[in-house]
């Protein structure tokens, strides 16, 4: 019968031979249990144990390096492990690196294990030096992103790379290893390059242009949050404002809109945004420095988002002032040359026809009277040479003041107190007024209370208008007369309103402030009176409007 130490040596024979088996990766061996009391029975349960363990470690880590391996393939950049000698990147080899090597480098990742010099060497010779300068940061950084152009063998040109870099030290605080991956960027590299060129292009053409750009970014909920979100610069050679004071301001440009130019304004905004489409607005901006209003030309083209919403405006804005300036001046001259030749026509028809006559009557009775006439007939001849001569010298008057009329420029400017003035007329006219029992009334504001202008002209015009509304007045009827005198976008706005006879602006309306024109000839008068006013209110620089209905009265409403 075997005895107990036989056994205990064939069962160490077992563990040895079991052991050999672990060191040669066979960790699905077994060794015996065998059926007695010892110490090796624990040994071997151990070790059988123990080979169960690293043949289930050994089974998860190939799970794992294949997992790992399908990641790194998957991906479209180069990972790779370098091993650095003594602190020299010239020296040292690759541990790893992956396969997507030979599509991003054009060499295999054996080649380039073989030969690391193929990386290095294939680095744009200007690019070198950022090459160099990383490694040097990852002594204090440990990790850097390296972008150079590298020398692919099989495509046109260098490629760019993106190059993210680890650095290991060892225990002496030597870099000992590289790990990185390294991508290409060609395409997003060229394309930031192509979208600085154009920004470069843009920045010149904006920075050299006459006109100021913009971008204003729209808040649907809330219109005082849209804001200039970019300005360039010509802005303050254009209106003076700076850039930071205007993208500061809320409300700032809309504030400085010509009152008479938001209505146009607003009403070209609506029609933008209804249709989506750019729009040309043009209106008048107070100058922030030299404090008077200048012309702009504004091209406003909306964006929409993914939704159809317009969420910013991209404009540019010109300065035209002195354009539309030289149109309103050449439409003033044009307007001034077509009134003077109309009072050029009317001037020659009063020569040609209204002098004309009384001269033909003195010309025709001088010769009877040179031919000898008796003395009645001669003192008859004399009267009518008397009322011809004076008849004559009442139009060559009226000739007179409509030619002073015409020297508004030459006349001194001052300021008038506008109920000081009416009342002076009312004064003036207090016996018409009284006789007729006339009823004014009169509003002034505060704002319109005075002005400054031609005290005799605004003096001739209310005296025409006070005048005729109580001479032309409706039979039975009292006269009422209402006189209103506003302030209105920067104009001072004066209406006359009476409730007399009208006048049928059918028939009339191309002769009612015609020279000479009367519509009521039972009337006193010489016919120059709204001739007159109208002569003066455009040289004063304003415009007159009537309103009129034969029957119930007439209402003239003059701008200044």
């Amino acid at each position: 019968m075997t005895n107990k130490k036989d056994i205990e040596k064939l069962q160490l024979d077992k563990i040895l031979s079991l052991l050999t088996e672990f060191s040669q990766g066979n960790f699905n061996t077994r060794a015996e249990v065998i059926d007695i009391d010892s110490n090796l029975n624990i040994v071997t349960k151990s070790l059988n144990m123990l080979g169960e363990e690293l043949g289930h470690f050994r089974e998860q880590t190939k799970t794992q390096n294949i997992f790992l391996q399908n990641i790194v393939g998957s991906i479209d950049e180069v990972v790779y492990a370098w091993h650095i000698h003594q602190d020299q990147i010239s020296v040292g080899k690759f541990e790893f690196i992956s396969e997507q090597c030979l599509e991003i480098f054009g060499y295999s990742n054996i080649q380039v294990q073989t030969n690391p010099d193929l990386w290095i060497k294939g680095i744009h010779p200007d690019d070198n030096l950022v090459y160099e300068d990383g490694y040097k940061k990852l002594v204090t950084e440990k990790n850097v992103e390296l972008l150079y152009r590298f020398k692919h063998p099989q495509k046109e040109g260098y490629r760019w790379i993106a190059d993210r870099i680890v650095a290991k030290a060892d225990a002496n605080g030597r870099i000992s290893h590289l790990y990185g991956s390294a991508r290409d960027v060609t395409k997003q590299q060229e394309d930031k390059i192509e979208l600085e060129t154009k920004n470069e292009f843009i920045s010149r053409m904006v920075t050299s242009s006459d006109q100021f750009f913009y971008i204003v970014a729209l808040n649907p909920n809330d219109t005082f949050e849209n804001h200039f979100t970019y300005l360039s610069w010509q802005i303050e050679k254009i209106q003076g404002s700076t850039v930071e004071a205007m993208k500061k301001s809320r409300t700032g440009w809309i504030d400085l809109v010509h009152p008479d130019d938001l209505k146009a304004l607003f009403r070209d905004n609506r029609r933008m945004f209804s249709k989506g489409k750019p729009t040309t607005r043009i209106y008048r901006v107070k100058h922030a420095i030299r404090d008077e209003y200048i012309w702009l030309e504004d091209y406003v083209v909306p964006v929409k988002d993914k939704f159809g919403n317009i969420t910013e405006l991209y404009g540019s804005v010109r300065d035209i002032n002195a354009r539309m300036l030289g149109d309103l001046e050449r439409d003033r001259l044009n307007e001034e040359l077509n009134h003077r030749y109309n009072e050029l026509m009317q001037f020659n028809y009063i020569v040609s026809h209204n002098l004309r006559s009384p001269i033909a009557n003195i010309m025709g009775l001088s010769t009877i009277l040179n031919n000898g006439v008796a003395e009645d007939e001669a003192k008859q001849m004399t009267q009518f040479l008397l009322e011809s001569a004076e008849r004559m010298d009442s139009q060559l008057r009226d000739l007179n003041t409509i030619l002073s009329s015409k020297s508004a420029i030459n006349s001194k400017k001052e300021v008038v107190n506008i109920k000081d003035l009416i009342d002076a007329i009312c004064y003036t006219l207090a016996k018409d007024i009284s006789d007729t029992s006339a009823k004014l009334e009169v509003t002034i504001e505060p704002e319109a209370a005075e002005m400054l202008t031609i005290k005799t002209y605004l003096h001739s015009i209310f005296f025409n208008l006070l005048s005729n509304a109580v001479k032309y007045r409706m039979v039975g009827r009292v006269p009422v007369i209402h006189i209103s005198v506003i302030n209105e976008g920067g104009h001072t706005i004066i209406t006359v309103q009476d409730n007399g006879m009208g006048i049928d602006l059918v028939a009339n309306k191309k002769t009612i402030f015609g020279m000479y024109t009367r519509f009521d000839k039972t009337k006193k008068g010489t016919g120059l009176g709204l001739f007159m006013v109208k002569t003066q209110v455009e040289s004063l620089g304003g415009e007159i409007n009537v309103v009129s209905t034969v029957g119930t009265g007439t209402t003239f409403k003059i701008t200044l």
